[in-house]
């Protein structure tokens, strides 16, 4: 959604993004991302299952990030 449907690794084989994710390489936060979404984004990437949020986690952080946006353009 943050890319509106560009391909992430376009020209990359599989083989080739797999060694980048294993090296530690994550994408760079897309244009007009919000570094709250992208907080989010980064911490689904983690190789650890244990480490990635929980859906209930993730509905309650993106609730919250959709709020505090909403709340904030209402104020103007």
């Amino acid at each position: 959604m943050m890319t509106k449907g560009k391909l992430p690794y376009d020209g990359k084989t599989n083989k080739e993004v797999l060694d980048l994710l294993t090296s530690g390489y994550r994408l760079p936060c897309p244009p007009k991302c919000p570094s709250e979404i992208y907080s989010i984004m980064k911490e689904c990437w983690s190789f650890e299952a244990t480490k990635r949020p929980s859906f209930h986690h993730l509905h309650s952080r993106l609730n919250k990030t959709y709020s505090n946006f909403y709340n904030s353009i209402m104020e103007v």
